[in-house]
C-alpha cells in the first residue's frame, strides 16, 4: 500500500489579516505496535503495520499581525510578493475552525474503526520576526501556540494544543526571489478513550520570478 496526500490552500491579506482557507487528504499510514497482535490480513512490514486509514480535513484560520503590514510583513519571507525594508517583528493572534474526517478500514485503531468526525475551534497566539541584511538576504523565525476544544461525532469531547514553528531564509529581488522553510509542527489530541500525537515536518523551496 502506498502512503498518498494532497493539500491544496487559499490565501487573502486583508489590512493586518491573514485569512487562510485549506484542505487537507492522507491515505496509508504505518502504525507500529505489537505486530503479533494484529490480524492476519493486514500487511505488516519493518516499518509497522499499513492501515488502510483515510484522513480529510478542511479548516479555515485568521491572523492577525499587530505590528501593522507597514512595518511587518508575513507575505514578505513566505510568500516573496513583498519586499520588507527593513529587520521587524510582530506579535500574532488568530483563531481557527477545524473539521476532520478520519476511517481506518483495517479496523486496527478502535478509536478510528468507523467514521470518526471531530469539529475544534482554536485560539492561536505567537511571534515572528524578519531580519534584513545586505543584498535583500533575510531570516525569518515564527512561532504560533493554538489551543483547542474539539467534539466528535458520537458527543466525546477533547483537548488539542498545537506547537507551529518555521525558519526560513532567502534573498528578495526585483526580478527573481528565493526562500528555503523549513517548518515542524506538533499536535497531541487527548480524548477521554484515547490520544495520539501528531508530528508533521515540511522543508520546501520557493523560486518567483516578477514580471
Amino acid at each position: 500500500r502506498r502512503s498518498v496526500g494532497f493539500d491544496t490552500g487559499i490565501d487573502f491579506f486583508p489590512k493586518d489579516l491573514w485569512l487562510h482557507l485549506k484542505f487537507r487528504g492522507y491515505q496509508g499510514f504505518s502504525y507500529s505496535e505489537d505486530k503479533d497482535e494484529k490480524e492476519d490480513d493486514v500487511l505488516v512490514d519493518d516499518d509497522g503495520v499499513k492501515l488502510d486509514f483515510r484522513q480529510r480535513d478542511i479548516f479555515a484560520s485568521a491572523i492577525w499581525v499587530t505590528a501593522g503590514r507597514e512595518q511587518f510583513s508575513v507575505r514578505a519571507p513566505f510568500f516573496l510578493d513583498r519586499i520588507q525594508s527593513k529587520s521587524a517583528g510582530s506579535l500574532l493572534f488568530g483563531g481557527k475552525v477545524q473539521v476532520s474526517i478520519s476511517r481506518d478500514h483495517d479496523k486496527v485503531i478502535d478509536f478510528y474503526s468507523s467514521r470518526r468526525d471531530v469539529y475544534s475551534a482554536w485560539v492561536q497566539s505567537g511571534y515572528s520576526y524578519t531580519w534584513v541584511f545586505d543584498n535583500n538576504l533575510f531570516v525569518n523565525i515564527w512561532g504560533l501556540v493554538s489551543l483547542a476544544f474539539g467534539a466528535t461525532n458520537d458527543k466525546s469531547f477533547g483537548f488539542i494544543p498545537d506547537v507551529n514553528g518555521k525558519f526560513a531564509f532567502g534573498r528578495w529581488h526585483n526580478l527573481w526571489s528565493w526562500n528555503m522553510v523549513l517548518q515542524m509542527d506538533y499536535s497531541p489530541a487527548i480524548f477521554r478513550e484515547y490520544v495520539e500525537h501528531h508530528l508533521l515536518g515540511s522543508f520546501e523551496i520557493l523560486v518567483v520570478k516578477r514580471f
